[in-house]
C-alpha cells in the first residue's frame, strides 16, 4: 500500500481518508502537497492527532456531488463524540465513517469521547 493511499484513497467508489492510518503517524501529524487522484489534484493535506482530538485541513476536490460541491469520506482513527466543520456539511455514516460535502476547500475537527 503507497502511503499516498493512507491519506486519501480514490480506488472506492468515493475517496476516503486516512482508511489504515496508523494513528503514531496522525499523532506526529502527516501534510502532503499535489496528489493526483482520479477525481483531480488535491492541492493541500494536512492531518494532526492530539489527545482525542483530530484536525483535517482539506484544499482540493473529491468525487463530485454536483453543484461545485464534493463529497469524501474519512475512515476515523476516533469514534465521533462532537463534529466542527468550516465550509462543509457532514454525516456520521457508522461509528468511525464520516461523510463530508465541501466546496473544495475544508477543516473539520473531530472530537473523541
Amino acid at each position: 500500500m503507497l502511503i499516498r493511499d493512507l491519506i486519501i484513497n480514490d480506488l472506492f467508489e468515493v475517496p476516503t481518508m486516512l482508511r489504515g492510518m496508523p494513528v503514531d503517524l496522525l499523532r506526529r501529524g502527516v501534510t502532503a502537497s499535489n496528489i493526483l487522484t482520479i477525481h483531480g489534484l488535491i492541492k493541500n493535506v494536512s492531518i494532526s492527532m492530539r489527545g482525542k482530538e483530530l484536525m483535517i485541513n482539506y484544499e482540493g476536490p473529491g468525487k463530485s456531488a454536483g453543484d461545485g460541491q464534493y463529497e469524501l469520506l474519512i475512515d476515523s482513527p476516533i469514534t465521533p463524540r462532537e463534529i466542527q466543520c468550516s465550509s462543509c456539511r457532514y454525516e456520521v455514516l457508522s461509528s468511525n465513517t464520516i461523510k463530508v460535502v465541501h466546496g473544495g476547500k475544508f477543516t473539520i475537527k473531530v472530537l473523541g469521547p
